[in-house]
């Protein structure tokens, strides 16, 4: 609160205005032993309270003189309105009315972001606390979402709920405003990317395929990705593409034909369509050797090639692609490991005859299975083994 001082020449007296600060003034009030002192010394003066024939002495006198010599100045009209506020940090000037001495008046003024008719309307205040209550029901909403885009959506609706809450008010407050606001834009990019990690362009057939059955880890746009820092090669039959135990800078994947892979000389898997070429070497790290010699076994093999060196250059800027890479890769491996294990399972006739060795039908024992398989592996003709039935009927 601050005084206001109004003096007039018409009549002698002393009016104090107590008014309320408006504005940015409200930090540079008065102090309470300055207003004291301020009062103390306007009691001490001795005013003449009659009309305008009574005579002022000493300091209000001469105040009361310079007011009048002010009033006195050319002016519309006979009678000139003399009256000054003084507000702490600045003067603000207002009209006192004209002829029978003048009034201290102060206007008050909204300090909100937005218009007083648009703050201060019914409506807006009767719907500003649903406003309020609905955006943190979408933060809290967003909070217990396992689905990131989802989590981002409802957040950005949250914090935009916030932002019109704190707009709407006569008079906001400024840091929740600015960091809702800043939580909307942040919540927004992230929402944005993740939508388009979603829902990318449509891809080709081919590549549709490949992602559906061999890249399910990923999504279509981290695919999508992937598949844009690719070289797809046509390789002819016995084109070398890794040798046992030299550093490989290239991972392959076999999109259509099949490389045969060599472990000191001997052949012992082939890799078709849907598996990788060097992912050991590229897991291990930069400077790894093959594992062994791979070469293309079929006519002709369509693969997609990277440079190690080239690709965890750009994953490094595309963090999620490279995690969900290393998932398909260690996916493949297994993959090629059952593969392998059922190329190297005895035939079906052995395996239907130590089926049967387990199940207890026959009944020469262990040592009588174990007998006739050699002779089936050997080539020779096995003997006959008794069942069950047989030697219950001798």
């Amino acid at each position: 609160m601050s005084l206001a001082l109004v003096t007039s020449s018409r009549q002698c007296a002393v009016r104090i205005a107590i008014i309320r600060p408006v504005g940015r003034s409200a930090h540079r009030l008065a102090s309470p032993s300055t207003l004291h002192r301020r009062v103390k010394s306007s009691a001490a003066t001795t005013l003449p309270t009659g009309g305008s024939g009574s005579a002022p002495n000493g300091l209000w006198g001469a105040r009361i003189a310079r007011a009048s010599e002010q009033s006195a100045a050319p002016a519309a009209g006979g009678n000139a309105r003399a009256a000054r506020t003084v507000t702490n940090g600045g003067a603000t000037s207002s009209g006192g009315s004209s002829g029978s001495g003048g009034s201290g008046a102060a206007v008050q003024g909204g300090s909100g972001l937005l218009p007083c008719s648009i703050t201060r309307h019914p409506r807006v205040a009767a719907y500003l606390p649903y406003i309020g209550n609905v955006a943190y029901m979408a933060l809290t909403s967003g909070f217990v979402m396992t689905d990131i885009l989802g989590l981002r959506v409802m957040l950005v609706l949250g914090y935009s709920g916030l932002v019109c809450f704190h707009l709407l008010h006569p008079r906001p407050l400024r840091i929740p405003l600015i960091w809702s606001a800043v939580f909307v834009t942040v919540n927004a990019v992230a929402a944005f990317q993740l939508a388009n990690d979603r829902f990318p362009p449509p891809l080709e057939p081919e590549y549709e395929a490949l992602h559906r059955d061999y890249f399910p880890q990923m999504s279509r746009g981290q695919f999508s990705k992937l598949i844009m820092m690719a070289e797809q090669q046509m390789l002819p039959r016995g084109q070398l593409l890794t040798e046992e135990r030299i550093p490989c800078n290239s991972l392959y994947f076999i999109v259509e034909g099949e490389v045969e892979l060599r472990h000191h000389g001997a052949p012992i898997a082939k890799i078709g369509r849907g598996g990788f070429v060097n992912d050991v070497a590229y897991q291990s790290g930069p400077g790894s050797e093959a594992y062994g010699t791979i070469r293309v076994k079929s006519e002709k093999a369509n693969v997609l090639c990277w440079s190690t060196d080239q690709l965890r250059q750009r994953l490094e800027h595309e963090p999620g692609v490279g995690q969900q890479l290393n998932h398909v890769l260690v996916a493949s491996l297994v993959r090629r490991l059952l593969q392998q294990r059922d190329q190297r399972e005895p035939p079906k006739r052995l395996r239907r005859l130590r089926s049967t060795a387990s199940e207890g039908l026959i009944s020469d024992g262990v040592e009588g299975v174990l007998q006739r398989l050699r002779y089936m592996e050997s080539g020779k003709s096995p003997p006959k083994l008794r069942s069950i039935d047989s030697r219950k009927a001798s």
